[in-house]
């Protein structure tokens, strides 16, 4: 009997970052999805729900707190382990991961600079 692989919906609308991310995360036993923009990302999550969503701070057409807002807001998809990761956010080695709050919950974030090995850890973790 195999094991299901979670479904991870990965928000970043740089090409390079999502294809090399999204190749790193599927060989670690996540299946990915990824979306370059907010409007495809909730069009995705209307077709399939997601174990996890790892979005981008800054999107083309919204924000990724604003983006997760809306998946909340109307879908299934609300109850999916959500991580932000982008550029904006500083790497600190000490701390690791830190929080974006959005409405009334708190969402991790790691900034893309932080080791693969600890974005997995704190896929694990959620």
């Amino acid at each position: 009997m195999t094991q299901e692989r979670p479904t991870l919906l990965f928000v970043e609308d740089e090409h390079a970052i999502a294809s090399l991310l999204s190749h790193f995360l599927n060989t670690s036993g996540y299946d990915v999805v990824t979306c370059c923009d907010g409007k495809s990302a909730i069009e995705q999550v209307k077709e399939e729900s997601p174990d996890f969503i790892l979005a981008d701070i800054m999107l083309p057409d919204m924000t990724g707190p604003e983006l997760i807002a809306a998946i909340s807001a109307k879908s299934k998809a609300a109850t999916a382990k959500t991580l932000f990761f982008s550029s904006l956010l500083e790497h600190d080695e000490t701390h690791g991961v830190g929080t974006i709050r959005v409405g009334d919950r708190k969402y991790p974030s790691l900034s893309k600079a932080c080791p693969r090995e600890m974005l997995l850890e704190t896929l694990e973790k959620l």
